[in-house]
């Protein structure tokens, strides 16, 4: 262990890309300060980790290193910058609905510290009561999350609240979710128009207004946004739940050639992915496209092929699997049927542990209207 060994392995976590590799080098490097006592620097570093992991599907690994962060920072409060931390506080926050084995009442409490820090630091608390919003809409706690709404909206903006395409971005959903239709299309209009943009939006607002658009029969326009959103979504992991409603929509038009491209890329996201609900969205969709590819009712279209043709039943399939996959085949042949089976008991399984979590049925009434709007049927 020396101070050389620490300055490598910063180096070598800078260098990396975004992405996995660059989270894990920073996780060595934090370990390694950890050992040689270099508190402030550790402490920085996992300001890094928590970042990039955050925006790179990771919310888990960012939360084991925010409790140490978090800590650090009580400690040294008079060092710190208290804008970074809360900011980083909103992230966290945002990232645990999506672990089922964290509570309700512990994910509000959290939300609660939070704000008591927001007012110390002299911020409105805009922040505060948007988080709290989207936390319990998150667990489908609609009617407590939508008593929050006013709150939020009352408080002054004053440099710690999101940006105004995020907060719309936001409000989209939270109306999608809520089966407002209509109204969910009518917020995200500036967003889809380009007048409300950042480095996260209209990325994450496309996926939001997929579910809207089908269920008003409007499948057209679900398939123009769903080739415009893929584009813009296929390269980063942390919209894998817009990846997977992408992926509902090439089912629903029975396109072959594309579900399947995007289930095969995308299927190594949801199983490495540290954030559940993402991985329930994706193993949800991923199940209803292959029960459709086993009953053959999956084609290839025309701007995909030259000539359109019919599929028939078929009960097995060749395609690029990880080998990360517990079903993972080396000669690349699957039995559908098996792998559909396999993708639906892990979804139901999500489902329940995060119905559990939440004290309703929120998440098992998502994998139903899932199946309606692929047009199958559950087992």
């Amino acid at each position: 262990m020396s101070q050389n060994r620490l300055e490598e392995l910063i180096g070598e976590a800078l260098s990396f890309p975004p992405g996995l590799q660059k989270i894990e080098a920073f996780e060595r490097a934090i370990a390694e300060a950890d050992v040689l006592g270099e508190a402030d620097t550790a402490f920085k570093l996992r300001s890094d980790l928590i970042e990039s992991a955050i925006f790179n599907g990771q919310g888990d690994r960012a939360i084991v290193a925010f409790a140490a962060y978090l800590k650090h920072a009580d400690q040294n409060w008079e060092t710190i910058n208290p804008h970074d931390l809360l900011w980083k506080y909103k992230w966290i926050l945002n990232a645990l609905p999506g672990l089922p084995q964290i509570s309700k009442s512990k994910i509000l409490d959290m939300v609660s510290d939070m704000s008591r820090r927001v007012e110390s630091a002299g911020y409105s608390q805009r922040p505060a009561f948007y988080i709290r919003w989207r936390v319990l809409a998150e667990m489908g706690d609609f009617e407590a999350a939508a008593a929050d709404i006013p709150k939020w909206r009352s408080e002054v903006k004053d440099g710690l609240q999101d940006c105004e395409a995020c907060e719309t971005n936001a409000e989209v959903n939270f109306s999608a979710e809520t089966l407002n239709n209509e109204q969910a299309l009518e917020i995200a209009r500036p967003i889809l128009t380009g007048k409300l943009s950042c480095t996260a939006i209209p990325q994450n607002t496309l996926g939001n207004v997929i579910r809207p658009l089908m269920r008003l029969g409007r499948i057209d326009d679900a398939v123009k946004i769903a080739e415009r959103g893929y584009r813009m979504t296929s390269k980063n992991e942390a919209f894998l739940t817009k990846v997977s409603e992408f992926l509902l929509v090439a089912t629903h038009t029975n396109a072959l050639v594309r579900a399947k491209r995007i289930f095969s890329k995308h299927a190594i996201w949801a199983l490495k992915t540290g954030c559940y609900t993402r991985r329930l969205r994706f193993n949800s969709v991923a199940s209803a496209f292959l029960k459709k590819l086993a009953q053959g009712k999956l084609k290839e279209t025309s701007s995909e092929v030259s000539e359109v043709k019919k599929r028939k039943a078929t009960s097995s399939v060749r395609m690029q699997l990880p080998s990360e996959h517990p079903l993972y085949q080396p000669d690349a042949r699957y039995d559908i049927p098996v792998l559909a089976g396999w993708y639906q008991n892990e979804a139901r399984k999500l489902a329940v542990q995060f119905d559990q979590r939440n004290g309703n049925r929120y998440a098992t009434q998502c994998l139903k209207e899932t199946y309606d709007l692929a047009g199958v049927e559950q087992d």
